[in-house]
C-alpha cells in the first residue's frame, strides 16, 4: 500500500493545534480520527475545512494542497484511488497534473479515472518498451495482436509526429485525454477497493436518474456509513436499498432481510463474520441451514455460538459420514480391516443419536444441550441491534 500523511489544522483557530492523519485512513482508526478532527472543530462531512499544513509521502504533486483547505473524506477517497494505480500510472497522474496545472480536489479525483489514457516516457533507452506502452495507451489489442507490432517504429513515429511536454515525472503525451467530471464535488463515483461481504446501493427513494446514491461495502466503520449517507443527503424516510454483490454463503444471504432499517445490524453482522476464517464461514453457512434463523439478530447469535457445532465438509450420506468419523482419530482404526467396517451402519447410528443434518456442502451437527431455537433466540433486553435511524 502506498500511503501518505497529512498534518491538518483549523485555519480559523490555529491555537487548537494539529493532527497528523494517515491516508488512506485505516478502518480501525476512522471513527477515532473523525472524533479528533471534530475536537478541532473541523472534519465536516461536506465542507472543506481542514487546513493542510504539510503532506508527507510518495505523491509529491499533492504538495500543491498545502496551505489549502480540504475535506477529509475527499482526501481519503483520493488516497484510495491513488493506491489502486500501479507505479507507471502514478507517473501518468503526476505528469498530467503537472502539465494541466491541476491542484483542486475535484479535478485530482477525476484525474485518477482518466490519467491512464496518457503516455509518459520515463526512460528513452528502450525504444521497444516506449513503443509498446504508447501503443497500448491508445489501442485495444489482444496478446496475439502484439506479436505483430513493430514497437520501435511506433516509438519513432511518436517522436516525429507529436510533441511531448517535459515534466519532472517524464515526457508526457496526453493523447487527447479529457478530464471527465465523474466526481461532481459531492457524490463519490462508485468504487470498490476493499474486501467486502455485502456491497449495497443506498438511494433516497424511488428509482430515478437524479436520485442521490451511495455505495457501501460492508463491513464499514459506523462513522463511514453515517458520513457517506449525510454527504449524499440520504435520510431515513423513503430510502431504497439494493444488493449489488455478496460474498456471504448463499444459505446465509437467504436468511437476511436486506432493508434500510436493518442496515446497522447488517453491518454489525458483517463485522462479526469478517473475523471468521474460511472453515468458520463454511461452518456458519451449514449451521444456518440447520438452525434456520429467522432474523439478522438470530444469525448474529449463531456466529457467536459456532463452537457448539461440528461441520464435516464433503460428505453426503451416512456411509461417507461414518467413514469420516471412524477415520478421524477419535476411534481406533486399522486400515487392514477396511472391508470389515460398516461405515453406513455406524453413520446411520450416529445420525440417529445427534441433532444434525446433511446440507449441500457436508454434514453439520449441533453439540449443545440447550434447545437450538433457544440458543439463537435474541435476548429481549439486547440493545445491540442498530437501525438506520442511528445513521
Amino acid at each position: 500500500m502506498r500511503d501518505f500523511q497529512a498534518i491538518l489544522s483549523n485555519k480559523q483557530h490555529p491555537e487548537y493545534g494539529e493532527i497528523t492523519v494517515p491516508f488512506p485512513i485505516p478502518d480501525n482508526r476512522y471513527d477515532r480520527i473523525i472524533e479528533l478532527l471534530e475536537a478541532l472543530e473541523i472534519g465536516g462531512t461536506v465542507k472543506r475545512d481542514c487546513l493542510v499544513d504539510e503532506i508527507m509521502g510518495c505523491y509529491p504533486i499533492l504538495e500543491r494542497l498545502e496551505n489549502a483547505e480540504v475535506n477529509v473524506d475527499e482526501l481519503d477517497y483520493l488516497a484510495r484511488r491513488l493506491d489502486s494505480l500501479d507505479r507507471h500510472e502514478i507517473a501518468k497522474f503526476h505528469a498530467m497534473a503537472y502539465c494541466r496545472d491541476i491542484a483542486g480536489m475535484t479535478d485530482l479525483i477525476n484525474l485518477t479515472f482518466c490519467c491512464q489514457e496518457a503516455t509518459v516516457i520515463e526512460n528513452f533507452r528502450d525504444l521497444g518498451k516506449v513503443g509498446k506502452e504508447r501503443f497500448m495507451d491508445v489501442n485495444a489489442a489482444t496478446v496475439e495482436d502484439l506479436k505483430y507490432i513493430d514497437f520501435q517504429r511506433v516509438a519513432m513515429k511518436l517522436f516525429s509526429d507529436e510533441s511531448g511536454q517535459i515534466t519532472p515525472y517524464g515526457v508526457v503525451y496526453d493523447n487527447g485525454m479529457q478530464l471527465e467530471p465523474l466526481y461532481d464535488g459531492r457524490n463519490f463515483p462508485e468504487y470498490h477497493d476493499r474486501d467486502s461481504l455485502l456491497d449495497l446501493e443506498l438511494s433516497d427513494g424511488p428509482e430515478r436518474e437524479d436520485a442521490a446514491t451511495v455505495w457501501l461495502d460492508l463491513p464499514l466503520p459506523a462513522g463511514r456509513i453515517q458520513r457517506a449517507m449525510a454527504r449524499a443527503g440520504i435520510g431515513v424516510s423513503e430510502t431504497r436499498l439494493q444488493l449489488v454483490t455478496s460474498a456471504l454463503p448463499e444459505a446465509l444471504l437467504a436468511a437476511l432481510e436486506l432493508t434500510p432499517e436493518n442496515l446497522g445490524s447488517l453491518n454489525e453482522l458483517c463485522l462479526a463474520i469478517r473475523n471468521l476464517d474460511k472453515a468458520g464461514r463454511e461452518t456458519l453457512g451449514a449451521a444456518v441451514q440447520l438452525a434456520k434463523p429467522e432474523s439478522i439478530q438470530e444469525v448474529r447469535n449463531l456466529v457467536g455460538q459456532l463452537d457448539q457445532f461440528c461441520f464435516i465438509p464433503g460428505v453426503s450420506d451416512a456411509a461417507e459420514y461414518g467413514r469420516a468419523m471412524i477415520t478421524s482419530g477419535s476411534y481406533i482404526y486399522d486400515p487392514e480391516l477396511e472391508e470389515f467396517y460398516d461405515y453406513a451402519g455406524f453413520g446411520a447410528w450416529r445420525i440417529s443419536e445427534e441433532q444434525g443434518a446433511f446440507v449441500p456442502s457436508g454434514y453439520i451437527r449441533y453439540l449443545g444441550d440447550r434447545d437450538l431455537r433457544e440458543l439463537i433466540r435474541p435476548d429481549i433486553n439486547d440493545e445491540s441491534q442498530i437501525s438506520l435511524s442511528q445513521y
